[in-house]
């Protein structure tokens, strides 16, 4: 009689086991799956918004190497970066798509040009000759073409009436190509005031 109970209890211990094993086994089949499927949607979603490394340079407020989602255009970039009062955008393809490991620049409206006075010319092709230089000028050049009222008015012989004649030709008539024309629309300007205009300018 004993031999039997323990056989019934063998054998429903037995079938315990073989159901517990199975649920395990499903258990983690389905866990494997689910992985798979993260691992899937991961991929694609790295695939979709994956970052790119570029830099951005000249009239910026912060200048350097920024990491974007590689479906930005130089327009947001330039957002990022900052433009400043004399950043200078005009001639730039705001729309296009950025490219890794691009670098992009930021042009000025004002230029800076400087002169360099040499105190020991023999000192040309010498270490020395960085400590030797100064600056003896800098002259800050005024852009006629995108220029404001206030600042056409900063140039001798222009006036208010006479700057609002330039920026009404370039709203009619796009910009100034040549001073020719820009001497045609200051009409009765004094040669000595027009000479030092084309000086502190640019087009």
């Amino acid at each position: 009689m004993k031999k039997i109970i323990i056989t019934i209890i063998c054998i429903i211990l037995g079938i315990i086991l073989l159901i517990f094993s199975n649920n395990i086994k499903s258990f983690l089949n389905n866990d494997t799956i689910l992985e798979e499927k993260n691992d899937s949607s991961y991929f694609f979603a790295d695939e979709l918004f994956s970052m790119i490394y570029v830099e951005i340079k000249g009239d910026v407020k912060r200048t350097g190497v920024y990491k974007v989602s590689n479906n930005f255009t130089l327009i947001k970039l330039i957002e990022l970066a900052g433009l400043t009062n004399t950043s200078d955008i005009n001639n730039i393809n705001l729309a296009q798509k950025l490219e890794d490991g691009q670098s992009y620049y930021v042009p000025s409206k004002v230029t800076i040009t400087s002169t360099i006075t040499i105190s020991n010319p023999t000192l040309i092709n010498s270490t020395e000759y960085f400590n030797q230089t100064s600056i003896s000028e800098v002259e800050l050049r005024i852009c006629i073409n995108t220029a404001s009222l206030k600042e056409l008015m900063q140039l001798p012989g222009i006036g208010e009436v006479r700057g609002q004649k330039i920026i009404d030709y370039i709203k009619s008539y796009g910009k100034i190509t040549s001073y020719d024309i820009l001497k045609t629309i200051l009409l009765g300007i004094k040669n000595a005031d027009f000479e030092t205009i084309k000086q502190k300018t640019y087009l």
